[in-house]
Parts: C-alpha cells; sequence; structure tokens
C-alpha cells in the first residue's frame, strides 16, 4: 500500500524522535520566579532570595541553575548553581535591583530583575511639646522625622461650635475617643493662614510637603506590604490611621477607619495653591496621592456626598501629622 506524502512525513517525524541525534532542539527558556523576604529593611537586615519556583518545559527543576547580581551591574556575584537561594546584607540605603538569571540543559536563559527598599537603621524615639507638655512619638524615615502619632494640640471644640477667626488654636475630636488626634480646619492648621509652611506644628516642625508623600510612595510601589511597614504599629514606626475627616458644614464624622487624610502645604511649587489635601482610601491599597491640588473647589471628590452641598476644602477639619528635616 502506497502511504499518503502527509502521512509518509508524519512516520519520518516520529521515526527521527528515536534516533540520537535528532530530537528537535529545545529553544523555549525556563520560567523564572524569584521570591524576596522581607521586601523593604534597614542595613543591618539579611534579605532572602528565593528562586526555587522556577521551572521548565524539559529540564527537571532541580538541573536549573541560576545565578545573581546584587546591583544589576551586569558583573554575576556568583556563579551558576543549582542552589537557588541566597542571603545578601546591603550597606547603602534607597532602592537596590538585583537580578537572577536561570540556565537550562539545553542553553536557554532568562533574565528578571527586583527591587528591595534598605533604610537607614530603623530608630524611634519621642520628643515634647513644649508648648502644653504633650509626649509625641517619633519616627525616622528617609532622612526626616515623622511624627508618629496625630497632633492634638490647642483649644477642644465640640462638633456643634465654630472655629474662630483669631490666633488662638482650635480643633475638633472624635467622641469617645481621642486616637485619631484633633481635626484642623486650613485656617486652623496655618494659624488663620499666616505660615503655611510650619503651621501648627510644635516647635522645628513643618507641614508635610509633596516629596515627603513622594518618599513614601518609594515605599507603596514596593506592593502590599504597606500596611505592614507604615500603618498602626508597623516596622517603620510611622503609625499611620485611617482617621477619615470631619465635614465640618454637615456636622458628619466619615471615613473613620477608611481613609487616611491629613494636610500638606505645597510650598515648593509657587504656582499652586498651598492648600493640599493627602489621602490614602484604605491601608490595603499600595499608593498614596493628593486628593486636590491648587483647585479647593473641585468637582467630583471621591467620596463626597451631596447631601453636604459643593465640595470646598473649608468644610473641612482633617489631623494634622508633621514633620522634622535633620540638621546637616
Amino acid at each position: 500500500m502506497i502511504l499518503s506524502f502527509n502521512r509518509l512525513v508524519a512516520l519520518i517525524f516520529l521515526i527521527a524522535l528515536f534516533i540520537p541525534g535528532c530530537t528537535p532542539p529545545d529553544h523555549q527558556s525556563p520560567e523564572l520566579k524569584i521570591a524576596i523576604a522581607p521586601p523593604i529593611g534597614d542595613s543591618a537586615t539579611v534579605f532572602y532570595f528565593d528562586a526555587s519556583a522556577t521551572s521548565d518545559n524539559s529540564t527537571p527543576q532541580w538541573q536549573i541553575e541560576v545565578r545573581w547580581d546584587f546591583n544589576n551591574d551586569n558583573q554575576w556575584d556568583t556563579p551558576y548553581s543549582i542552589k537557588k537561594d541566597f542571603s545578601h546584607r546591603f550597606s547603602g540605603n534607597g532602592i537596590h535591583t538585583i537580578a537572577c538569571e536561570a540556565i537550562d540543559e539545553a542553553g536557554n536563559t532568562i533574565r528578571e530583575t527586583a527591587e528591595i527598599m534598605v533604610m537607614q537603621v530603623l530608630r524611634d524615639s519621642q520628643f515634647i511639646d513644649s508648648r502644653d507638655q504633650k509626649t509625641y512619638k517619633a519616627a525616622f524615615l528617609f532622612d526626616r522625622w515623622w511624627m508618629a502619632e496625630n497632633l492634638m494640640f490647642g483649644t477642644q471644640l465640640t462638633i456643634d461650635e465654630n472655629t474662630h477667626d483669631d490666633l488662638i488654636t482650635e480643633f475638633y475630636y472624635l467622641p469617645d475617643t481621642l486616637i485619631y488626634g484633633g481635626y484642623y480646619t486650613w485656617q486652623e492648621a496655618t494659624l488663620n493662614g499666616t505660615d503655611t509652611a510650619h503651621g501648627i506644628c510644635p516647635s522645628g516642625w513643618r507641614l508635610p510637603r509633596p516629596d515627603d508623600i513622594d518618599a513614601l510612595n518609594d515605599i507603596a510601589s514596593i506592593g502590599d506590604q504597606v500596611p505592614e511597614y507604615l500603618f498602626w504599629n508597623g516596622l517603620l514606626g510611622t503609625s499611620f490611621q485611617c482617621s477619615g475627616r470631619f465635614i465640618t458644614s454637615a456636622r458628619v464624622w466619615e471615613g473613620q477607619s477608611e481613609k487616611l487624610i491629613f494636610w500638606l502645604n505645597n510650598n515648593l511649587d509657587s504656582n499652586a495653591n498651598k492648600n493640599l489635601l493627602f489621602w490614602h482610601i484604605n491601608e490595603r491599597n499600595a499608593g498614596f496621592r493628593n486628593l486636590y491640588m491648587g483647585n479647593p473647589d473641585r468637582a467630583g471628590v471621591i467620596g463626597w456626598n451631596n447631601d453636604w452641598g459643593g465640595f470646598h476644602y473649608t468644610k473641612l477639619a482633617v489631623p494634622v501629622r508633621c514633620v522634622k528635616d535633620i540638621q546637616r
């Protein structure tokens, strides 16, 4: 019986599979997977890197080899090895990029990079506000100190009272709890608008700026471990809280346990309105952003109830977190 051409080709291919040296070449690279623990640390932290989840379509997992480059300079710091994990300590602060390359038996390679954050040696402290002798916790982060608690300085108001147009600092507070500190209108936070840089912060401290938030976003870019590091009792000591806001025009508390909000000043940008509101929608989102900049009447503000009337920043009272620059 005469074989058709297609059947003949298929038969020849099958025979070739069983003849040594005739196996079709493998051009598929391994699938490289890198795990890092922890993603953020300091110069005393030993970081653990693991590529043991790497796989290949033809090479057994244990025979896949990997090598590592600690600073992504294309100078490999380890040779190829079937050992797929290693530990390393970094001396310099900042974001470090590491590289890993995997190779299979056929010589196919794949290279991936990953980032880790190295901070100054983690420190926390406390200081006393000389105005009322209140003690606050503080955390050192990115060459600056952050208050690790919301400010609570001045005269407490009930939710039915209005602030006064003077230089006496007044704030609202959430009934039955003071864990969120005071809630200040922009006028109160800036000494009736006379000081948008330092505002009502203790001596030597200032209101946060957008560049301070950019530094926080360097951490946020690491991923979903933001709460573990920055929020209440986090590893970096800042203990941010979702304290929400007080809608002064409607006498309504809103966003507690859901939204992190506090006042910023924008003195770095001479063309922008100095009144900024910063927020992080909840602890699960890995990112910080300005709610509005230079437009206190911006429409469509997220979470603004129409029953509260048109949005304007003068209808808000929010917490104050202060920052202190280190002396160089």
